[in-house]
């Protein structure tokens, strides 16, 4: 298992997914442009069935941790220093 491996997407619905997921790890949140962040996850090997699973409507989270999710990766999008 490669723990220097990362998964990065700028949609707010699968990062909070992601991000309510116990174990998901997210690194860092990156501007891409003036009006977009990619959301930075590592890779436990793993990433890519939750990903899937999210897109084919069969990822499960707890609705709390995912409306905190939501909250704090908008905090995230909007305290980036864009240049």
């Amino acid at each position: 298992m490669n723990m220097n491996r990362e998964f990065a997407s700028s949609d707010l619905g699968l990062s909070g997914a992601l991000k309510s997921l116990q174990g998901t790890q997210l690194l860092r949140v990156e501007p891409i442009d003036a009006r977009r962040v990619a959301f930075v996850f590592a890779d436990d090997g793993t990433i890519n069935e939750k990903v899937e699973a999210y897109w084919n409507g069969k990822l499960q989270v707890d609705a709390l941790a995912y409306f905190n999710a939501l909250k704090l990766l908008k905090a995230q999008v909007f305290s980036v220093r864009r240049v």
